[in-house]
């Protein structure tokens, strides 16, 4: 059974590049991409990915700020954070 994944990132390209790189991956699949915190606590109480790989600074709410409200939700969700940014 793959494992499923949700990103969320603002840089469409970064997106599309980590969605590419994961997709390679057997047995993961990439069960949307999103480019706001919102649209990320929304689609993981949807669709209760594995994981989830979230920019830590997004338009709207934070990637920091949607893994807490999914936490909330489901703690058994993996979060894995990414950030561009040396100080944050």
């Amino acid at each position: 059974m793959p494992l499923n994944i949700i990103i969320a990132e603002d840089d469409e390209n970064l997106a599309n590049s980590l969605s590419r790189d994961c997709e390679k991956v057997q047995d993961i699949r990439v069960v949307a991409t999103v480019q706001n915190g919102k649209r990320l606590v929304q689609l993981a109480m949807e669709m209760n990915p594995e994981v989830v790989i979230t920019d830590i600074k997004m338009p709207g709410i934070s990637g920091i700020q949607a893994a807490r409200r999914i936490r909330e939700y489901n703690p058994d969700i993996d979060i894995i954070f990414l950030t561009a940014y040396e100080d944050f």
